[in-house]
């Protein structure tokens, strides 16, 4: 309906003010747009289309598209460096728990325990930490961000 409304408007304020097209004529002529019909079509089929007009709106859009990329991109980046940095310093941070708890063992204990099974279980959870911490906890906040955006756009801003 609101496209139907604004293709009347339009054709209103241009053709009743152009003394070579008039709107009877369309009407009559059968060029009267469908109800589900896009503008730019039924101006095409007048024959009123303003090629330069579109051209614009069309670059318009396509300029606006690539900023919102350039931007996504950029603030994506970011966000990944922010999280590997925060992720590289917990690490750092275990490391030097563990081995500060290592260190404060009785000599007794290192006889019972192995000391490639400790750097072993250790490496394998730090990693774990990492890739958890690091990627998917930056990826999950990215993922619900492009959710919630998304949504907005679909609901609220028609």
């Amino acid at each position: 309906m609101y496209y139907l409304g604004m293709t009347a408007k339009n054709i209103l304020e241009r053709k009743v003010t152009d003394p070579e097209k008039h709107l009877m004529d369309a009407l009559i002529m059968g060029e009267y747009v469908q109800p589900l019909t896009i503008e730019g079509e039924f101006e095409w089929n007048l024959g009123i289309f303003d090629d330069y007009e579109f051209s614009q709106l069309a670059m318009n859009a396509v300029y606006n598209y690539s900023l919102f990329g350039a931007g996504q991109f950029l603030l994506g980046f970011f966000s990944m460096c922010c999280w590997h940095t925060v992720c590289q310093r917990q690490v750092y941070q275990i490391r030097n728990r563990y081995f500060g708890a290592v260190i404060r063992q009785d000599m007794a204990w290192f006889d019972k325990n192995e000391s490639g099974a400790l750097t072993t279980r250790m490496s394998d959870g730090i990693d774990r930490i990492r890739d958890g911490i690091g990627d998917k906890l930056g990826a999950m906040f990215a993922y619900f961000a492009t959710f919630i955006a998304g949504m907005n756009v679909a609901l609220w801003n028609r």
